[in-house]
């Protein structure tokens, strides 16, 4: 961790980049509690940030980009509950090796669509609350382990789950501050395995979003200068070799806008 600490500094010395590292964990070194704890400080501290700036502040997050890991069987179920649902299988943490694990119990959140929709979660989570809690988490763990390791065969990347836990976090804060917009970028090596249009789709999908697309151009030799700093992550995020050469990355990033859809979309 101090070796990847140390890396985060080299890749942007000299840059106009102000770097800022956060006392918070990877999801996969902590237990539920302490990655909530961690989560809300982080909150408290980018919405500490943007009191300090100026109207239409600007979050930029990941997109998600990587493998589509198949969804749990029970899927469907939660899909027909609607906003109200089991979320058993989600990932919420990356032990650093390319495995991530799923919540350690069922949680439920938004509105259910009709009374028997809330009975049903209610039955369904006071059942999993009667069985020893271990047994349960290590059921729902070797269950999510099983299929991303099905989908993520040959050296794949799935999603980043802590990227999705920002992404999702700097969402919420969106919500509650309407000067401040959110762009995902997609990323790098992740990208290379899964686009993120899908993930991007289905996140305006489910918060009644829209989103603009757009690209930059990228000068790869620059980029490639700081990606060289992160010694420790190149060789083990990229197993084919394409983030040890400028001439294998892309010329373009490409970013999302992200405006709720009852607001004007930006020309």
């Amino acid at each position: 961790m101090t070796a990847r600490l140390a890396e985060d500094i080299a890749a942007f010395a000299g840059t106009p980049a102000r770097v800022r590292q956060l006392d918070a964990w990877d999801g996969a070194y902590v237990e539920r509690d302490v990655r909530a704890r961690q989560l809300g400080e982080v909150r408290a501290q980018i919405e500490e940030w943007l009191d300090t700036q100026a109207r239409d502040a600007v979050l930029l997050a990941p997109a998600g980009a990587g493998v589509e890991v198949p969804d749990a069987p029970w899927a469907g179920l939660q899909r027909r509950l609607g906003r109200r649902r089991l979320r058993v299988a989600a990932p919420v943490g990356s032990n650093g090796n390319g495995e991530e694990h799923p919540p350690l119990e069922p949680t439920t959140a938004g509105t259910a669509r009709g009374a028997g929709a809330t009975r049903l979660v209610t039955s369904a989570a006071r059942t999993v609350g009667r069985l020893p809690l271990a047994l349960a988490r290590r059921a729902l763990h070797a269950e999510y382990t099983l299929r991303r390791r099905r989908a993520t065969g040959g050296g794949r990347l799935a999603p980043n789950p802590d990227h999705l836990a920002l992404r999702d976090l700097a969402l919420a804060i969106a919500a509650e501050r309407p000067d401040t917009q959110v762009v995902l970028y997609e990323e790098l090596p992740y990208l290379w395995h899964g686009s993120a249009d899908d993930a991007v789709a289905e996140l305006c999908d489910s918060r009644d979003l829209v989103a603009t697309p757009w690209s930059e151009q990228v000068d790869t030799d620059a980029k490639f200068a700081r990606l060289r700093a992160y010694t420790s992550q190149m060789p083990v995020m990229d197993t084919a070799g394409r983030l040890l050469a400028a001439r294998h990355l892309p010329t373009r990033e490409r970013y999302w806008l992200l405006t709720p859809s009852s607001r004007p979309t930006p020309s």
